[in-house]
């Protein structure tokens, strides 16, 4: 959900994933740590905006957009 909410925002935050998928502020760079190390994601973080580099190679965009709009 943290990789689809960072994808679907126009300035994605750490406030702004938060409030879009109810998961802690705090946590949110190491839920980004966690996607780039063990799915091979490259999220970057400029100032306090994520942008997605690369979705590497196990995960899907479609998949991970519609894991976002089902949950919610």
């Amino acid at each position: 959900m943290t990789l689809a909410a960072i994808d679907a925002l126009e300035q994605p935050t750490a406030a702004k994933v938060a409030a879009r998928t109810g998961l802690s502020k705090g946590n949110i760079d190491t839920y980004v740590a966690v996607l780039n190390a063990e799915l091979g994601t490259t999220i970057v973080k400029e100032e306090a905006v994520y942008r997605i580099d690369s979705w590497g190679d196990l995960l899907k965009q479609e998949g991970v957009r519609k894991t976002l709009t089902s949950s919610v």
